[in-house]
């Protein structure tokens, strides 16, 4: 199975969690219109990063606190595509108005089942 194929059937195994993670983190829910921003998944990744860029520079507009968290994130090539979109993101990154996550370790840790990751990120974000 490919490595695109395990991430996929993980997330669509752990939806539900994954989701309940996100509301409980954020204090917010995916139907939530206040402003807060959630985005998780899309079949093409061209489109996907758009999507998420597109999020995250309306996020920073409305000073938000936006995190870009992403398997790929370890990948300079891909994150430099991502970042190079995002209006500012070197002073907010710096303000911490931006934070950027590598999800890789959480993935990893997360097929052996442990999940202490996910809660350690709250902890840093709330």
């Amino acid at each position: 199975m490919a490595e695109d194929d395990h991430l996929t059937a993980f997330l669509n195994k752990h939806q539900n969690e994954i989701i309940d993670w996100v509301n409980e983190s954020t204090n917010t829910q995916f139907t939530d219109t206040s402003g807060k921003h959630v985005v998780l998944l899309y079949e093409n990744n061209l489109v996907r990063d758009n999507v998420t860029i597109d999020y995250i520079n309306q996020g920073l507009i409305e000073n938000q606190l936006c995190v870009y968290a992403s398997v790929n994130a370890y990948d300079r090539s891909n994150l430099s595509k991502v970042l190079d979109k995002i209006k500012g993101y070197k002073e907010n990154i710096v303000k911490r108005n931006l934070l950027i996550v590598n999800l890789r370790p959480f993935y990893d840790s997360a097929l052996r089942g442990d999940l202490t990751p996910f809660e350690e990120l709250r902890t840093q974000i709330q």
